[in-house]
């Protein structure tokens, strides 16, 4: 019976899309369980925030491989070698004692999910022909938006009831069911033995890549440049990300990425766009549960609902472009994608903090929604012109550009809330004072109560809660605007109808 599932395109897509999930859903689970492994590993915010750092760091050095490692081993091959070392690793972490052990198979878990997402974009473009391409990535998509449909309400239920150790454990029967499907409905991929590595390309980029994600990651932690360990890593990322460029240019040199991709108009115009989803798609989901955790004070069972919300107005766009996406007005979906997105974000310029659940559940909705139909768009025009031989590099290096567009987001967000929140109390405090000059209050919104010691802690927290709010609204409203720097780029898709 398994072997009659062979080459079948729906098989193919079911098991690729749970594949991708795997991934989708860890990431989701883990970051609702950090705060019960926090206690457990007896480790500050710090040290517990390297359990995502290491993945993250694993799985950037890991992607640039892909490319070479289907062509020298067979894709096929890859992607099982991915599946089987995530699954074996989420078990491993799951049953850590120590803080260096989780750490040590999160890493490994990082390097094995590489393919997981990357290849079974591949997979996907291979499978269908032209015209059933952008019906069957709309499909995959829903792979990718399973983690945040179902990660935050299954992180909290199996961290509530169970243990974190869950969070891990569950990747088992999933990554299990991958395993067989891929294996009995996947066909190898004609390999060239005969192919050789750019190490030097590679050493270069694993360098320079993995240094910018410490720098991203722990730049705000550490105080950015005054520290010098941040200081050493934005130097050395630097230098390595530029001999990996320079070296990318000379002539007759061998490089990690086929040159040939960067000739393709269609997929340098995908490679934006990708980086532009990588910046969007993270922040929502770190600012909306600091909002609703900070000023609502909502319990965590709450916040995993309400963020639910977005992948269920993803799924919705998804199942309507994979109806008619098959017309390949490309550039049109991506377009209605972003509008519709934009608006979502805009709305939530104007919440305050009496926002309900349901206004923000309907947000969700509409962000989602977007999302639906921007991103299956974009990643079908990206490989609609690229030839076959260059499709799994062109894969590696696609989902490399999306985290480094996320990797950008999450640090640029945390400096500009730390410093509109510097802004805003300095501003709200010399409001507060004057208020007492002319009775006039915060916008006469809050009664001022007289000045003495032992109202201080009123003020402080009457400040602190304004300011981050103000601060959240700017960063909400620099994402309503952002999609706008990348329209012009629309112009790069030369698409055939």
């Amino acid at each position: 019976m398994f072997y009659s599932i062979s080459g079948n395109k729906t098989a193919i897509l079911i098991f690729a899309s749970i594949a991708t999930a795997l991934v989708t859903i860890d990431l989701a689970c883990i970051s609702v369980a950090l705060p019960r492994m926090l206690g457990f590993f007896s480790a500050s915010k710090i040290e517990i925030a390297w359990v995502i750092t290491v993945y993250s760091i694993s799985t950037a050095i890991c992607i640039p491989l892909l490319g070479y490692l289907s062509e020298k081993v067979g894709r096929k091959k890859t992607y099982l070698i991915g599946i089987t070392g995530f699954t074996i690793f989420s078990a491993l972490s799951g049953l850590s004692q120590n803080l260096d052990q989780i750490l040590i198979f999160r890493t490994l878990q990082g390097a094995f999910s590489a393919p997981l997402v990357a290849l079974s974009q591949s997979i996907i473009i291979h499978s269908f022909p032209v015209k059933e391409r952008g019906k069957a990535i709309s499909w995959w998509t829903l792979g990718l938006l399973v983690g945040p449909l179902i990660g935050p309400v299954l992180g909290g239920y199996l961290t509530e009831y169970y243990n974190w150790r869950w969070v891990f454990l569950i990747n088992v029967p999933i990554g299990l069911i991958a395993f067989i499907g891929c294996y009995f409905s996947l066909k190898e991929n004609t390999i060239n033995k005969n192919i050789s590595f750019a190490f030097k390309s590679f050493i270069f980029l694993a360098i320079g890549a993995s240094c910018m994600q410490v720098f991203l990651d722990r730049g705000q932690i550490l105080d950015w440049f005054s520290s010098e360990i941040i200081t050493y890593l934005a130097i050395i990322a630097m230098i390595f990300l530029l001999l990996f460029i320079v070296q990318f240019f000379m002539k007759n040199s061998k490089t990690l990425f086929p040159k040939e991709l960067f000739k393709d108009i269609n997929y340098v115009g995908g490679i934006i766009f990708t980086f532009l989803f990588g910046i969007i798609l993270v922040p929502p989901f770190i600012m909306i549960p600091d909002f609703l955790d900070s000023l609502g004070g909502y319990p965590s069972d709450k916040i995993g609902i309400v963020l639910t919300f977005s992948g269920v107005g993803g799924l919705i766009g998804t199942l309507i472009s994979a109806r008619i996406i098959v017309f390949e007005y490309y550039r049109t979906f991506m377009i209605i994608g972003l509008l519709i997105y934009m608006f979502g974000q805009y709305q939530m310029t104007l919440w305050t903090s009496d926002i309900s659940i349901y206004n923000m559940m309907i947000n969700g909705v509409i962000r989602g929604i977007g999302i639906g139909f921007f991103y299956p768009a974009m990643a079908t025009v990206t490989y609609v012109t690229l030839p076959a031989k260059l499709r799994d590099h062109g894969a590696s290096f696609f989902q490399f550009t999306r985290n480094a567009g996320s990797a950008v987001a999450i640090a640029i967000l945390v400096v500009l809330m730390d410093r509109y929140n510097k802004i805003n109390i300095d501003e709200l405090s010399s409001r507060i004072t004057s208020s007492y000059q002319n009775t006039n209050g915060i916008n006469n919104t809050y009664p001022i109560p007289p000045l003495d010691v032992n109202n201080t802690n009123y003020f402080i927290n009457l400040i602190t809660e304004e300011s981050h709010m103000i601060s959240l609204i700017n960063v909400f409203a620099i994402l309503a605007l952002l999609p706008l720097i990348f329209f012009p780029f629309f112009l790069l898709f030369k698409i055939k109808k």
